[in-house]
């Protein structure tokens, strides 16, 4: 029997925040009197595969490390600002999905995004907040232990005294469906973010569904299992 669920943040509850972060790096960069237009593929990059926008802002500065500190002051601060908040989206419907999933299932968040983030956007649309327990990359005493590896899903059982047999874990990326595989969890893919649905099933994931919303159907089918 499934008691809990993890949830992927960004492509899977907040939809958009790839552009979003993009142009906070803009703003970042437009601050700094910096050019922006020649780094944006280099940019996109790294908010692709880099774990924490700490290490992010270093590659990005290594040539002016004297400016890494100013940057993420501001980048920070254009984080829980319209820079990014304009650019998120959330499918109707999530907000009475995760108020209904609450009844029955522990929920919780593993993420790559600071927790402010995570706040600013349950603010601004006025969503639930649900989780018992929210873990981004940097709570972790050391990025090698971000996702894909179990780590973070492995914390998360053993606070909320769960098995894996006992949890689903719910992302857009190969990283979620690869942290699921590691920690021995069923990995359900969302195709709102970077995954396809070839690619999700090639990497392990039990099911795919268009997005979060359609998440019930897994857990009824999960039951009958």
């Amino acid at each position: 029997m499934i008691r809990l669920i993890i949830f992927d943040w960004d492509g899977t509850i907040a939809i958009g925040a790839a552009e979003g972060y993009l142009n906070c790096y803009r703003e970042t960069l437009k601050k700094l009197n910096l050019d922006f237009s020649g780094r944006e593929a280099e940019i996109r990059n790294l908010i692709t595969t880099g774990p924490t926008h700490v290490q992010e802002l270093a590659i990005l500065f290594k040539t002016k490390p004297e400016l890494v500190d100013k940057a993420r002051k501001i980048y920070e601060a254009e984080l829980v600002s319209d820079s990014l908040l304009k650019y998120v989206r959330i499918i109707p419907g999530t907000g009475a999905l995760l108020a209904r999933l609450k009844e029955k299932y522990v929920l919780a968040v593993t993420t790559g995004t600071m927790h402010a983030v995570v706040e600013a956007v349950l603010k601004k649309f006025n969503l639930p907040n649900v989780f018992g327990q929210i873990l981004t990359h940097h709570d972790l005493p050391d990025i090698k232990l971000a996702k894909p590896n179990a780590y973070m899903a492995e914390q998360i059982l053993h606070r909320q005294n769960i098995r894996p047999e006992e949890a689903i874990v719910v992302g857009d990326g190969s990283w979620d469906v690869g942290m699921a595989v590691s920690a021995g969890i069923i990995p359900v893919a969302v195709l709102t973010g970077y995954l396809k649905a070839a690619e999700a099933r090639n990497l392990g994931a039990k099911f795919v569904i268009p997005d979060v919303t359609h998440l019930e159907g897994v857990l009824n089918q999960l039951l009958t299992d």
